[in-house]
């Protein structure tokens, strides 16, 4: 299977133009963008990029390469915003356990505060004898 993570280092070598800037970029070391880059031309069996001490160069392929990278990138970034999107739409049912003495000015406060937040949950406020639904 390729490894998505050493496509992303690719795109970013060749954005960045440079091993060195790219792991700046990164955060990572050169010698690891190095590496991945080396790796991944040995996994997929041809050269990506013509290096020189002073140029680098994409290839042919490693043109072709560099489009599928970027478009799995989008793909990916796609995926983790469907994912957070989902994470932060809470929903459904909260229900809070009260004696009556502090529910009204303890925990209707930060109920209030809680649905103006979550407006897609029902907070129940349940105590000894009363169910107060907001």
């Amino acid at each position: 299977m390729l490894d998505l993570n050493a496509l992303f280092i690719f795109a970013k070598v060749v954005e960045a133009n440079s091993f060195a800037m790219a792991a700046r970029l990164l955060r990572i070391p050169t010698s690891t963008v190095s590496r991945r880059i080396a790796e991944l031309e040995s996994q997929l069996g041809v050269r990506l990029l013509e290096r020189s001490t002073r140029s680098l160069r994409l290839t042919d392929v490693g043109s072709v390469v560099l489009e599928q990278a970027r478009r799995s990138i989008e793909i990916s970034d796609g995926v983790l915003g469907l994912v957070s999107n989902r994470m932060t739409d809470v929903s459904g049912v909260l229900r809070i356990a009260s004696l009556p003495s502090i529910s009204d000015t303890l925990v209707a406060p930060l109920v209030g505060a809680f649905q103006a937040a979550y407006p897609n949950v029902q907070v129940q406020v349940i105590g000894p004898h009363r169910v107060v639904q907001g």
